[in-house]
């Protein structure tokens, strides 16, 4: 990089900095900290929700599935298009019907009891704490990689006994620090919206370069017809032709994989009701109908406007770099490569503010959970609004430092929550066995990620064969949340207990053909619990 893109990226961090400490003037209490006052337009909700999304590896990426898988290997993060409609349409009015401040909080006003108390706050604390930490630690740890990839630092040490790349980490999460603890949701959503600009301008500017080099669309597409590998240009896995229906064996994508994509993915995973970050922004917006304007679009940003522009690079990428290239830092290699002075200082802008956006919101997420869930609701209930924006900005400062920069440099930290996702779908379910399971088997897959995070965190467990062994850490993690919820369900005894609705064992069983063997080890462990119940006084 020259002086004038050190310099483009000195100023792009101190206005974003200006910003955020000028909107700091909003906030008065917990509610417009956490859910900008509730005045959000949606069209101001939708970008910040796209820009969320765009972490500075996403790119990365995207580059490194079309390079391996082709096209239709992106119907890996596609197929959760669906669950966004949904939440568009259905999701987005409903949760900003509710008038909660967090997802969390909803919880215990859907089912109510002491049970329902306690899965709100055991939900809280493992979103704030272990999942979200992770999540900002990964976003740490792509930063270091890109900015070494572009060459903005060494490595090598240079001051106090750390290395510039560790400078830089520092500098950078306390500009975002400052913005986000002094502006709360105001700052994150309207720098999110500066950050979105900057980061799809730098994709079209990448994008740009690379069919230039490729000598243009048309030369690009012949270049990769010739290499011979069909997948590469498919939307789809298969093709179908005059000699008939071929599945691409190159996509890497198995009949069970795709139709397990498209069937079961989307609806089944921890944010198929929107996740934490986007109820967040629906629950921010002034009314139903522009909570549903933020959903649409986030949806034409993501999935019909940014994700091309990255898969344009990932396709040059193909015949521009050599054989046996990293494909995943395709995208910062061409920057660097093709990129004149003040373009490359934009691109760099991008990557950054992509980081910047995701860390921001989810440090500024993360304190809701343990000022609202936490603290408010079992530690100081008579708390005032003042005291809750202070204790929100405590928790924000203390977060960022405690686990951006540590997790930043320890790769396979998520492994404790590979498997595990924590949430109170399938329990939900299981209602359908037992009136009252719903909240007493949330609370038992809850404290099983917990368990799955020591399991997973200690050796390694020894598999036969490789394929094995690479889903090692998710089978040890869905057998303890099973063990987890199972136990809980037995051993929680209600003062009101719900009888099981009239249905045999037999229609039970039937019930339960093809079922997910978590949801069947919770049932069975529910219906043991009733029976007990009603053996003993």
């Amino acid at each position: 990089m020259t002086a004038i893109d050190w310099l483009l990226l000195a100023a792009y961090l101190v206005l974003t900095l200006v910003l955020g400490l000028w909107l700091a003037r909003r906030n008065s209490g917990e509610a417009d900290y956490f859910v900008a006052g509730r005045r959000l337009n949606g069209w101001l909700a939708g970008a910040s929700m796209a820009a969320t999304t765009f972490s500075i590896d996403t790119p990365l990426y995207v580059a490194g599935l079309v390079g391996a898988r082709g096209l239709a290997g992106n119907w890996e993060w596609w197929s959760f298009g669906l669950a966004h409609v949904a939440m568009a349409v259905v999701f987005a009015p409903l949760w900003r019907r509710s008038g909660v401040l967090t997802d969390a909080a909803f919880t215990e006003l859907r089912y109510g009891g002491a049970a329902a108390a306690w899965l709100r706050g055991i939900k809280a604390f493992l979103l704030a704490v272990p999942v979200n930490c992770i999540g900002i630690g990964y976003a740490f740890l792509a930063l270091r990689k890109v900015v070494e990839a572009l060459g903005l630092v060494s490595g090598q040490p240079a001051a106090l006994g750390l290395t510039d790349t560790v400078w830089l980490l520092m500098v950078v999460a306390l500009l975002v620090m400052s913005y986000t603890v002094a502006g709360g949701l105001w700052a994150v959503v309207v720098t999110d919206l500066v950050q979105l600009v900057l980061a799809l301008a730098g994709a079209l500017a990448v994008a740009a370069a690379a069919l230039h080099a490729a000598g243009g669309m048309t030369a690009l597409l012949e270049q990769l017809q010739a290499l011979q590998r069909p997948e590469l240009l498919s939307l789809v896995p298969w093709t179908w032709d005059d000699a008939g229906f071929h599945w691409l064996q190159g996509s890497g994508i198995s009949i069970p994989m795709f139709t397990a994509y498209i069937a079961v993915q989307w609806w089944s995973f921890r944010r198929s009701d929107g996740g934490g970050e986007f109820i967040q922004r629906m629950l921010a917006t002034r009314d139903e109908q522009q909570a549903r304007l933020a959903g649409w679009v986030f949806l034409v940003v993501n999935y019909l406007l940014r994700s091309w522009l990255w898969i344009v690079v990932a396709l040059a990428a193909q015949v521009l770099l050599p054989a046996g290239a990293d494909l995943e830092l395709g995208y910062p290699a061409l920057a660097v490569q093709l990129l004149p002075p003040v373009a490359l200082g934009l691109v760099v802008i991008s990557l950054v503010a992509a980081f910047m956006s995701t860390v921001s919101t989810s440090v500024n997420w993360g304190a809701s959970y343990l000022t609202h869930d936490l603290y408010q609701r079992f530690v100081r209930p008579s708390a005032g609004s003042r005291e809750l924006l202070l204790v929100g900005q405590l928790t924000t400062v203390l977060r960022l430092f405690r686990w951006g920069v540590h997790l930043g440099g320890a790769p396979g930290s998520d492994r404790g929550l590979r498997g595990s996702h924590c949430d109170d779908h399938r329990p939900l379910r299981c209602g359908l066995v037992d009136g009252d399971a719903e909240h007493t088997a949330g609370i038992g897959r809850c404290l099983g990620a917990v368990c799955a995070d020591g399991a997973s965190s200690g050796p390694r467990l020894v598999t036969p064969a490789p394929a094995l062994r690479r889903h090692a850490d998710g089978v040890v993690a869905r057998h303890a949340a099973a063990l987890c919820a199972g136990l809980w369900c037995v051993v929680w005894r209600p003062a009101r207990h719900r009888r099981l609705p009239a249905a045999s064992t037999v229609e039970w069983l039937d019930r339960s053909v093809g079922a997910d063997p978590l949801d069947l080890a919770v049932a069975a462990a529910c219906r043991c619990r009733a029976l007990l119940s009603r053996m003993t006084p």
